[in-house]
């Protein structure tokens, strides 16, 4: 590995994927500051398709049979978790504020109640340590400031649940604010 570095600093190297994806292994490097930009460069180029030992393997996969029991066994899975979020939605956010389970995918939208703007409601959040992605960023016109999307692809429902809590404590905290009143701490 070393005859490779040509700025000669390789002082770790890492990997973390057996576990995740058998018999892939991928491995990590922290770089010197001099070499993050002709590292992000190469890594770009490599990034612009999956490599193709990656897509047979999943196609392979696509074909058997173990891929419809964990889409079946994921569903119920990340079931339980949507519906835990949404009961516990129900109980801790304002009643003015709007949401609705979703037909399909790891996301639930929620608009906050008027006078509420998402990115204070951000920010609130961050601060009780859960991260939501305001929905205005989302909209290619007639953005809707008062929404942001809830990802729930972690399926540790316990976790989840209290995130959500965080949620509801984040818009008790914002009762009552105008908007853009929020203090920012960077």
């Amino acid at each position: 590995m070393r005859d490779y570095d040509t700025y000669r600093s390789h002082r770790r190297f890492a990997h973390d994927s057996e576990d995740n994806v058998p018999g892939i292994r991928l491995g990590f490097v922290p770089p010197p500051k001099t070499a993050v930009g002709d590292i992000i460069k190469r890594k770009s180029v490599s990034d612009l398709h999956t490599p193709s030992l990656y897509q047979e393997a999943f196609a392979t996969y696509s074909r058997s049979d173990a891929i419809r029991r964990n889409i079946k066994a994921a569903r119920t899975v990340y079931k339980g978790v949507l519906d835990a979020i949404y009961r516990e939605l129900s109980n801790v956010m304002p009643d003015d504020c709007e949401f609705e389970k979703p037909d399909g995918g790891l996301n639930l939208w929620v608009r906050l109640p008027r006078g509420v703007n998402a990115i204070d409601f951000y920010f609130s959040a961050l601060q009780r340590n859960v991260g939501i992605l305001v929905g205005e960023h989302l909209y290619a016109d007639k953005a809707d400031q008062r929404t942001f999307r809830l990802s729930f692809g972690f399926s540790d429902k316990k976790r989840v649940v209290e995130g959500v809590r965080s949620l509801g404590a984040a818009a008790s905290g914002l009762a009552g604010r105008k908007t853009g009143s929020f203090g920012v701490v960077v």
